[in-house]
């Protein structure tokens, strides 16, 4: 086999894999939780309490995406466990990663 052929399957083997191992973008927030303001509840204020498991997160960059959060507010959502730390005890503190109203 030449070389010019080795490439030429190199790349044919490549293209097609990064077509087919992508994501797809629409399901990169495919958590479903509810807004609950818990203002005056142990040092918590806005949390977000996943449908699914029914735990509660706080975020540690929820300003960061220009929403205004109100309390029953219905969202999607992904996250990353953060290593900072909570003051609400009830939460976990997390990274939003992608955030949107449903």
């Amino acid at each position: 086999m030449n070389k010019a052929l080795s490439v030429e399957l190199f790349c044919i083997c490549f293209s097609f894999l990064a077509l087919f191992s992508c994501k797809d973008p629409s399901s990169f927030c495919d958590r479903e939780g509810e807004i609950l303001d818990l203002l005056g509840s142990e040092g918590c204020r806005i949390v977000i309490r996943d449908v699914e498991s029914s735990s509660f997160f706080e975020a540690t960059n929820i300003n960061a995406f220009g929403i205004l959060f109100y309390d029953g507010q219905r969202i999607n959502y992904s996250y990353r466990i953060s290593p900072s730390h909570t003051s609400c005890l009830q939460a976990i503190a997390i990274e939003l990663l992608c955030v949107s109203e449903k």
